[in-house]
């Protein structure tokens, strides 16, 4: 358990783990970490959503299919946590960090390096599917929208 979390956020991370693949019980765990808005939650949280969908995933009127498309939109993700929770992912960030030390992609913030890290893996193309994405999840963190993410189960 990652030590960051206070009590009450641990707890969520745990129940999403405990939900498994049982849709009802993920989309009512999920929404209770949009509404602590901590973006460490979120990160884990949208992260392993994000991660079962393994050939496309359709978010509201936007779908994203194959390998590039699908990791570009998980880094948007991670992007858009800090935006979505107005959390402060500047350049000591530890993605940006990471992405100037390593790959020489020096940005100001999370959301720049992210970007950058989209293009050199994924090339210029994928940066207008990383801006869809992160302009679609910051939307939905701050609407607190736990349909955009289970439209199966919407009402």
């Amino acid at each position: 358990m990652d030590p960051r979390f206070s009590v009450g956020l641990s707890e969520i991370n745990q129940e999403w783990s405990k939900a498994g693949v049982d849709k009802i019980r993920q989309k009512q765990v999920f929404g209770e970490a949009l509404q602590a808005n901590d973006a460490l939650l979120l990160q884990y949280v949208g992260a392993g959503l994000l991660s079962q969908h393994r050939e496309s995933i359709r978010l509201g009127d936007v779908e994203f299919n194959g390998d590039s498309a699908l990791d570009t939109m998980r880094l948007a993700w991670i992007a858009a946590v800090c935006e979505g929770t107005g959390t402060d992912c500047g350049a000591g960030d530890a993605y940006v960090v990471d992405a100037c030390a390593s790959l020489n992609l020096c940005e100001e913030s999370r959301r720049l390096a992210l970007r950058a890290l989209v293009a050199h893996k994924h090339g210029e193309t994928q940066q207008s599917t990383f801006d869809t994405a992160h302009a679609l999840f910051v939307k939905a963190i701050q609407s607190r929208n736990v349909s955009l993410f289970f439209p199966e189960s919407a009402p």
